[in-house]
């Protein structure tokens, strides 16, 4: 039975409460071995040494399919960039924050995935640029964006998440064809042009409303 465990973070299921059967929790031991219950919740908690020497001790496969732990080397950049990539975005800032505040070092890091900026903390991020179901009734988010690029991104209006100004999906306004094709006379072009100026970047549809606005403002 192996008892000595350094620089190692775990991802187990743990969980177990109202309404939650389980859901990844985090230990880690650090440099010098020491234990660190760095996110764990309901009765399925480890919360002590001796249980998590007694996990990492079992099988990872779970017999019900999948894994009932997950193992990632602080010394091995495989382990970390699988963790970034493979862990909920939700997670991996506070996960990381915490590994590095226990460690005492930078040791982990999340990157954005617009301007390559690495965070080692989650007091500015990550952010998150959109969301999906689970297969149940839950969502998990996506992406992670520094504050710098998800705050260039969101609509000045509304404050949804739109996307890069150079991803020829992200639909923001276009305010020549929308004056275009909504007919806008000059004055109420104007009017809008000053609008976008002053609280854009705007997203499609909420430039959209607005000049619906103008026009119905001139018919009044």
């Amino acid at each position: 039975m192996k008892t000595k465990f350094k620089n190692l973070l775990v991802q187990y299921k743990g969980g177990g409460y109202d309404g939650c059967f389980w859901e990844w929790n985090y230990f880690l031991f650090d440099s010098e071995g020491k234990f660190h219950d760095i996110g764990s919740s309901g009765y399925k908690a480890i919360t002590k040494r001796d249980k998590a020497i007694e996990l990492l001790n079992t099988d990872a496969e779970s017999r019900y399919g999948g894994r009932e732990y997950y193992k990632y080397g602080l010394k091995n950049k495989a382990d970390l960039e699988e963790f970034a990539f493979e862990t909920a975005p939700t997670t991996v800032g506070p996960i990381i924050s915490a590994v590095n505040k226990a460690m005492n070092d930078e040791v982990m890091f999340w990157e954005c995935e617009s301007c390559g900026e690495k965070s080692f903390d989650n007091e500015y991020g990550p952010f998150h640029t959109g969301y999906h179901g689970n297969g149940g009734i839950g969502v998990e988010m996506e992406g992670l964006l520094c504050g710098d690029c998800y705050s260039s991104q969101i609509c000045g209006h509304c404050g949804e998440y739109v996307g890069d100004f150079d991803d020829s999906n992200a639909e923001w306004a276009d305010r020549e064809s929308i004056v275009e094709e909504m007919e806008l006379n000059p004055e109420q072009a104007k009017a809008l042009e000053q609008e976008d100026e002053r609280c854009g970047p705007y997203c499609k549809y909420c430039m959209e409303s607005h000049a619906e606005s103008l026009k119905k403002e001139s018919v009044g």
